[in-house]
């Protein structure tokens, strides 16, 4: 199992890796007021999965978008794939680190196209926009990648997001 979870952080170093070469990120502080910042979440899939029984509507259209729905219950176990994108929403707000300020989790929405990707409106939005502009940024030139991976034996989803303001 630990080989599974090396793999998926590989998988994310090359999202950082895209990010240097493509030449985003060009030197690294680690401090308060850095330029990046890195959030990671894991959750169980089962209880996710039982968030989804005891409240079908009502969890669904607190946590996700109708497009995230439509995809997650056109999958063969649905749950996991909730549990994967509600890992990315919580590592998002982790990796802002703005203490106490919860959006609407419907305005994160990770969109599925040739790889998952963050779509941010409203409250995500106006979350983005108030680091950024801690940090001398706009939300227009921030780069977020995101990594997420699910595995159902181990009962577990992860999020990473990884911002560059």
């Amino acid at each position: 199992m630990v080989g599974f979870w090396n793999q998926q952080f590989i998988h994310f170093g090359s999202h950082i890796k895209k990010l240097l070469e493509d030449g985003h990120i060009q030197h690294m502080q680690f401090n308060g007021d850095s330029r990046f910042r890195l959030g990671c979440d894991i959750v169980t899939i089962g209880r996710i999965e039982r968030l989804l029984c005891d409240y079908p509507d009502r969890f669904r259209k607190f946590a996700f978008s109708s497009r995230e729905q439509e995809y997650c219950d056109e999958q063969a176990f649905p749950s996991q794939h909730y549990a994967a994108r509600w890992a990315i929403k919580e590592a998002f707000i982790k990796a802002l680190g703005v203490p106490g300020r919860n959006p609407d989790f419907t305005s994160i929405e990770v969109v599925r196209e040739e790889s998952p990707r963050l779509s941010l409106s409203e409250d995500g939005l106006d979350l983005l926009s108030q680091v950024a502009l801690t940090r001398q940024s706009s939300p227009r030139d921030t780069t977020i990648a995101i990594s997420m991976s699910h595995e159902r034996q181990a009962d577990l989803a992860l999020g990473s997001v990884f911002v560059v303001f």
